[in-house]
């Protein structure tokens, strides 16, 4: 009991390879519990770091996955903000051709109601022209027969 026990505290303190050469040199033999129990130990320490090491591994490998999903989930929102500005300003500068064609087709517009009042205006003149004429020229046929007429009637007198 007491020498595996020493070679606990031996494992525990300084390894294996140190507490066998402490050992050596000091010129005892270990006993057989002890030689028994050191691998064990060892074996037990070996298992135990290679444990740590393995969650140590796993830790790292979720921190990376987190890591990447963090980058990830970066990029998607920095590609969605990007993509949402860009609707924005195309938005925006469709607002801005939709204005514009608004004001052009207004502009057109006031230009052809223009173009018709001018339109109306040249034929209200040109009829009303047209009716001056005919007034005119159906006073000067009026004065024309009533010019006969008398002309005729002064005839008449005169040859009486």
């Amino acid at each position: 009991g007491g020498a595996a026990g020493r070679g606990d505290e031996e494992a525990g303190a300084g390894g294996g390879a140190g507490s066998a050469a402490a050992g050596a040199g000091a010129e005892q033999v270990p006993s057989r519990a002890v030689v028994k129990a050191r691998p064990k130990v060892v074996a037990e320490m070996e298992r135990r770091a290679e444990e740590r090491h393995k969650i140590r591994e796993k830790r790292m490998e979720r921190q990376r996955e987190r890591e990447e999903q963090r980058r990830a989930e970066e990029q998607r929102v920095e590609e969605e903000k990007r993509q949402a500005e860009e609707r924005e300003q195309q938005r925006i500068v469709a607002e801005r051709q939709d204005r514009l064609r608004d004001e052009k087709r207004l502009r057109a517009q006031r230009l052809v109601d223009l173009a018709q009042q001018r339109e109306k205006g040249r034929l209200a003149r040109q009829f009303w022209e047209f009716n001056r004429l005919a007034q005119v020229w159906c006073v000067l046929q009026q004065v024309t027969m009533h010019a006969q007429e008398m002309g005729i009637l002064a005839w008449h007198r005169y040859r009486r």
